[in-house]
């Protein structure tokens, strides 16, 4: 990349801050006496060896959860904030909206605000007073214009500040959340806006949201940052993707430090039992996973007897289901456990193949010799019988250790127990743990070879404005689900952007295992371009209710197939040029 067509340039760029116990140590630091504190005050990197490049006229969304560090990058970019170590060039002219009302006196009116705002940007006489009335026309507060600001709503005074802020077109622009506090209407009629700027006049978008949906309508480019780092960065398609299924991600984390916080959750096993009393566990405790190795859900259910984890020849750990104590080492919230089962005289404990969206067996360790070598090879073996075979996958983690096996095909002989090893080897990617599939929900039911037909063939290319059908195999694996489900599909253009949903509730549930489902798309056309096609089958009264949980972690999602069918459509008609969807009616007179 030509250094004339960079914007913005990074490289391992680093904020952090001092973390300060009380305003006394404070105080001291700042009058630089810091030496001197008998303990130094704490860091926080907000910010840590950041290194990005973005070219001139590109439009980049940075998403993030909360204290991810993307404000922080804001700040530095415009000049805000000063780094801690490495570099930043910015080359052009930047405007900033990084807080509503920055920049703007509350005491002053909306007119006499701009006019300070043209004036600071060295814009005055005439030239001011033709962009004083197009930012008047463009933010549309006609009637408020000649009022105090303090007597805005918030709506308003981002429809001022946006307007002011893009009427001098600016080399780059940066917005911090800002569009999130206004309507829909003016939201799009903004999106339009830096739309032109970029295309017409190179400007280059830089925006902070919580709202990645709508970051993508307008932006080809997506930065995802977690705790200071740099994610991913790529384009939106593959980066929203990853990020949604950060978040189931995320929920899982949180149990897991819950529950090793707490040693054990134990887990009520006998039928129509209760769990066993709560005890500690003595030395320290090692989180054993056991997760599906196609990194959906298991294909089947089965029964573990034995965990033992081996240092060398050298056992270190090990869990028995006949022990005394064997129902207190499972961790119950956010696994699959089932009940005790006894198999040619071998004491086990179920593992289900459905009913959490977490799809996984966890477990805790005691280990015997008190701390785990960090020297020494770590093996895991299973003690496993399957009815038919399971790929699956183990995680271990202790004291900030992360371990991982790769998948292993399991129960290759039916009603017979298997011993399993796995080697264990350092991840710190954590890429078996944090792969996207493309898969949410309990698995209590799934879906097998979804594919789209058109004319009676399989196909990925399409006819515009004929109908097609989505055809697909349902497997029940749940025996005691609902009577009726939902199912819906999603339509994204570009891959991305959702602009259709096809709903279907009230689905009785079928009484065979294993079938076929067809989904006839025959009311609707889609115009030519290429899109990608999202399915989900949900607990009855799912798309009704009001929904706050994200789809990923909600335990109502049987299955969801996210963007799994890719497909272009093609057609001569003219108005079935662009990606979009086209509705059919018939005109009805009174002749």
């Amino acid at each position: 990349m030509h250094p004339t067509d960079v914007a913005i340039r990074a490289e391992n760029l680093s904020k952090v801050y001092k973390l300060y116990s009380s305003p006394f140590q404070l105080l001291v630091d700042k009058l630089g006496l810091g030496r001197f504190l008998r303990q130094a005050p704490g860091q926080h990197a907000a910010l840590n060896s950041v290194s990005l490049d973005i070219r001139r006229g590109e439009k980049v969304a940075i998403i993030g959860r909360n204290g991810a560090g993307k404000s922080t990058f804001l700040k530095l970019v415009s000049g805000v904030s000063e780094p801690s170590s490495g570099t930043l060039d910015v080359n052009g002219k930047i405007h900033a909206l990084l807080s509503i009302g920055s920049g703007f006196h509350q005491d002053f009116t909306g007119r006499q605000n701009v006019y300070a705002y043209l004036a600071n940007q060295g814009v005055a006489g005439k030239e001011a007073d033709s962009m004083v009335e197009e930012i008047i026309e463009f933010a549309e507060i006609e009637d408020y214009i000649d009022q105090p600001l303090r007597t805005y709503s918030t709506g308003m005074g981002v429809r001022l500040m946006f307007a002011a802020s893009t009427v001098v077109v600016p080399d780059i622009l940066i917005l911090d959340e800002v569009l999130g506090v206004g309507d829909a209407y003016f939201a799009q009629k903004s999106y339009d806006r830096m739309q032109d700027m970029a295309r017409k006049q190179g400007t280059t978008l830089l925006m902070v949201t919580h709202d990645i949906y709508s970051a993508i309508r307008l932006c080809e480019r997506v930065v995802w940052i977690d705790r200071g780092r740099v994610i991913m960065d790529g384009k939106s398609k593959e980066v929203v993707a990853a990020y949604e299924n950060s978040v189931k991600l995320q929920e899982e984390e949180r149990l897991r430090i819950k529950s090793l916080r707490k040693k054990v959750a134990p887990a009520p096993l006998s039928p129509g039992g209760t769990a066993a009393t709560q005890g500690p566990l003595s030395g320290p405790t090692v989180l054993v996973e056991i997760k599906p190795g196609n990194g959906m859900y298991f294909e089947a259910p089965f029964a573990l007897s034995e965990v033992a984890l081996f240092a060398g020849e050298e056992r270190i750990a090990v869990w028995e289901a006949d022990a005394a104590e064997a129902e207190q080492a499972l961790i119950a919230e956010g696994s699959q456990w089932g009940g005790l089962v006894e198999e040619n005289g071998v004491r086990a404990v179920r593992v289900k193949d459905h009913g959490n969206i977490f799809q996984k067996a966890a477990l805790a360790l005691s280990l015997e010799s008190g701390s785990v070598p960090s020297d020494t090879p770590l093996r895991l073996g299973l003690a496993v019988t399957a009815p038919r075979p399971v790929s699956i996958t183990t995680n271990l983690r202790a004291d900030g250790i992360f371990l991982s096996s790769v998948p292993t095909e399991a129960g290759k002989l039916s009603g017979h127990r298997e011993q399993m090893l796995f080697d264990l080897q350092p991840d710190e990617a954590q890429v078996s743990d944090g792969k996207n599939t493309g898969f949410a929900g309990t698995a209590d039911i799934v879906l097998h070879e979804i594919k789209l037909v058109q004319n009676g063939r399989q196909t990925l290319v399409c006819e515009s404005g004929v109908p097609f059908e989505i055809h697909a195999e349902y497997e029940i694996k749940n025996p005691d689900l609902a009577k009726e489900f939902e199912l819906l599909v999603g339509i994204h253009a570009d891959g991305v952007r959702e602009i259709c949903r096809v709903f279907a509730g009230h689905q009785r549930t079928p009484e065979r295992k294993l079938g076929k489902l067809s989904i006839p798309m025959s009311d609707i056309s889609l115009g030519n371009g290429e899109y990608s096609l999202s399915i989900a089958v949900a607990k009855s009264g799912y798309y009704e209710d009001e929904r706050e949980i994200f789809y990923s972690i909600n335990h109502d999602l049987y299955c969801c197939y996210i963007r799994h069918i890719n497909t272009t459509m093609i057609g001569s008609s003219t108005f079935l040029k662009n990606p979009v969807l086209v509705y059919r009616a018939n005109i009805i007179s009174d002749q």
